[in-house]
């Protein structure tokens, strides 16, 4: 049952005045809280992710993706000397041994190119540990790349 008071003649108005208002101050509340909250931070390195497309082999993709994104700091540094600022992504396929050794990288494809950058991230790749298997496999691994908020 709807109290008496706010009622008038022609209805629910008053109900409707009071939700106007309630509605007006939750939109103020959320105005005022979005001005006061503290500015995001920039992200002051390159933006990289790493993925791996495929593994041909008996190498879990996973492990692979894993083990290839902990290369983060010389794939960043690949980046700040050769990558210009640019946007886009470098394609490699990767050789890894059963011993997990990185045994062949080459570059493939994708949008950025700078030769020296895909040589830059060869070189890294080769030096980076993957996990051993049963057998060899071929990775096909894609850098995306761009630069970070604050340069």
């Amino acid at each position: 049952m709807i109290p008496r008071a706010l009622t008038t003649e022609t209805g629910f108005v008053m109900l409707g005045e009071m939700r106007a208002v309630v509605i007006g101050r939750c939109v103020l509340f959320m105005v005022l809280l979005a001005a006061t909250a503290p500015a995001r931070t920039p992200h002051p390195e390159p933006r990289v992710i790493v993925n791996v497309l495929s593994v041909n082999g008996p190498h879990d993709r996973d492990e692979v993706q894993r083990a290839a994104r902990n290369a983060w700091g010389r794939i960043v540094s690949c980046y700040k000397s050769f990558g210009q600022r640019k946007r886009g992504s470098v394609e490699l396929q990767l050789g890894i041994s059963s011993q997990g050794r990185v045994t062949s990288a080459r570059h493939t494809g994708g949008s950025l190119e700078s030769s020296d950058l895909a040589a830059c991230l060869v070189g890294a790749m080769k030096r980076t540990e993957m996990p051993p298997s049963r057998a060899r496999s071929t990775a096909v691994t894609e850098f995306q790349l761009g630069p970070g908020d604050a340069s």
